[in-house]
This record gives structure tokens, sequence and C-alpha cells, in this order.
């Protein structure tokens, strides 16, 4: 998996989302397990809409002047990837496939996390897209895969 230098910080939190108030627009789209970059034409995909005081969503982002939170709203645990969304065309990445290769990527089930803005952004970034998924173990082996890959696109400014 490609980590990108300004993605490697991140601080976790337990509790409510209650330090991040400024809600943005953003949206949830489920994706192929197969889909290894972003796809070309997201207009054709169906969407999922999901906002940060939605419990009821599987995974909420908000947004705040100086920090993106993710919650993980699921009974098991997610992990994720955030980019900027004008970097999508110029990466190549594929989800995490162990537990054990991407342990910070994690978000325990029920919990979030605060990533500073800074770091997952640059000044003239407009939207951020955050990957979730699960890792899912297979049955008869040691190995993984993930499971239910999604992508929300977050505006901030």
């Amino acid at each position: 998996m490609l980590v990108l230098p300004s993605l490697v910080s991140a601080a976790c939190t337990t509790g409510s989302q209650a330090s991040l108030t400024a809600v943005s627009t953003d949206e949830q789209t489920p994706l192929s397990p197969a889909v290894t970059s972003p796809p070309p034409a997201r207009a054709a995909l169906p969407t999922v809409s999901s906002t940060p005081d939605a419990p009821d969503e599987p995974v909420s982002v908000t947004i705040t002047a100086d920090a993106l939170g993710i919650a993980n709203n699921t009974p098991a645990d997610i992990y994720y990837a955030v980019f900027p969304q004008e970097e999508l065309a110029l990466i190549e990445w594929a989800p995490c496939q162990h537990p054990n290769d991407c342990p910070e990527e994690r978000i325990a089930a029920g919990q979030s996390i605060s990533l500073s803005l800074q770091t997952v952004a640059q000044a003239e970034t407009t939207v951020i897209t955050v990957f979730w998924w699960h890792l899912v173990e297979n049955s008869g082996s040691n190995g993984y895969h993930d499971a239910d890959l999604t992508f929300i696109d977050v505006e901030i400014r």
C-alpha cells in the first residue's frame, strides 16, 4: 500500500465527536473490492448520504477548521486511507490486506479518530476522499480480504 508522507500522523480518540462540530457535505459510495484506484466516473456509482451526526451510517466524517474526524459506527474494526482528491489520479493505491500490515490505519468498532487537516491536505485542497473497509479473515487460511470498500468525498473549504 502506498502511504503518502502527509498521511502518517493520526491521533486516536475515544468517545463522542463533540469536539468536531462543523459539518461538511459528503457522500459515501460503495466500491467493488477489486478496485485498486479511484473509479473514473463516480457519478455512475450508487451513493449513500452520510452525515456526521447520524450514528446509523456505518462511517461518518466530520470537519472542523483544523481537523478531520472519522467515526466507526460499525460493530467491527475498519481500516481507512485519506487522500486529497486532486492526488487520486496520480497515485496507485490498494487497501491493506492484513491487520498486521496497517495497524495505524485501524479504527476500532465504536471509536473515532481525529486527523490534523495539515497532515492530509495542502492549502489548495478543497475535497478530501476518505476510503474505508473491513478486513475479513478468509475461511480455512490465515489470509484476509477487504470487504465493503467505500469512499466518502468531503468538502473541506
